[in-house]
């Protein structure tokens, strides 16, 4: 299924039922994650890495612009969750200020994912074991993994070729 398609200076978002909910879910679920801000968590210190080694400069760092990292991560989630209102399936265009936003937070998604799962480095073609109990977090990073490179294909066909 083609869940992004160029529609006129924007982007068109196809999602069924199923699909939405899963993503309104994750929404949801890192809404929560990011209002506890609780450094300990290793997700949150995947989101939110280090700028500088030394606790000063990076605290000076923190105070200057940390606020405006999580504001930024909350209009992300804001944006997904405007553009999947309703319980059903959804269709939504989204023009470019809302892409970049979709992009910001299926990166976070996958970045949390993934710290949770123990990602650690690329995972290449392994096959999900069906008996994990882990298995549909696999599939769902994977699946978001694929969301995103669709976005990345539709607003940029090129990408393939530098990036792949």
């Amino acid at each position: 299924m083609e869940y992004f398609t160029p529609h006129g200076d924007g982007v068109l978002l196809r999602l069924d039922e199923d699909e939405a909910g899963a993503l309104r879910r994750l929404v949801a679920d890192m809404r929560s994650l990011l209002a506890h801000d609780d450094r300990s968590d290793p997700a949150l210190e995947r989101l939110y890495p280090n700028a500088y080694e030394d606790p000063e400069d990076e605290r000076k760092y923190r105070d200057l612009v940390g606020a405006e990292l999580r504001n930024e991560k909350a209009r992300a989630l804001d944006t997904m969750a405007a553009n999947m209102t309703g319980d059903g399936r959804v269709e939504a265009e989204l023009d470019a200020e809302q892409v970049q936003r979709w992009l910001t937070g299926l990166t976070d998604m996958r970045l949390t994912l993934g710290v949770r799962l123990g990602v650690t480095e690329d995972l290449g073609g392994e096959q999900i074991d069906p008996d994990d109990p882990e298995a549909f977090s696999w599939s769902l990073l994977h699946w978001l993994g694929w969301l995103q490179e669709q976005l990345l294909e539709v607003i940029d066909p090129d990408h393939r070729r530098t990036y792949g």
